[in-house]
């Protein structure tokens, strides 16, 4: 939706969000599973790590993970949950994945970043309780 107001002398357009509506709620239109997020200087901080030429079995894999991010550089493939480098021009991410040649798989200092979908974390795998009412 665009709302204009009219100034002085120009217009100004704003752009409101609009939610999309599924059979569950609300979904955030930009968390869609596989959206291109950008291309970012190289981060080695991923938690987890896959060798893949397939851009679809690396954003599978990070979503079967809980991860929010899947980042693509050549065939290594990272999962992560927030993004600490800084996002450098499109055009650096120029590597063609072989699988798939329409998606980007990063460039030589650059990682193609896809949203797996994840807005959350995932469930909680270390959680021990204790019952202190047990006296």
């Amino acid at each position: 939706m665009v709302i204009r107001r009219k100034g002085s002398s120009s217009s100004v357009a704003l752009l409101v969000g609009v939610a999309i509506v599924s059979g569950c709620g609300l979904v955030a239109a930009s968390s869609q599973r596989g959206f291109f997020f950008g291309c970012y200087q190289r981060d080695r901080s991923g938690q987890l790590e896959i060798i893949t030429d397939q851009y679809d079995r690396c954003v599978s894999h990070c979503e079967s993970n809980y991860f929010r991010y899947a980042a693509l550089s050549d065939t290594q493939c990272m999962c992560l949950n927030s993004i600490r480098t800084r996002v450098i021009e499109d055009k650096e991410c120029d590597l063609r994945c072989r699988q798939n040649p329409d998606q980007t798989c990063g460039g030589a200092n650059a990682q193609s970043f896809y949203e797996t979908g994840v807005e959350v974390a995932g469930p909680v795998m270390n959680l021990h309780l204790t019952d202190k009412e047990s006296e």
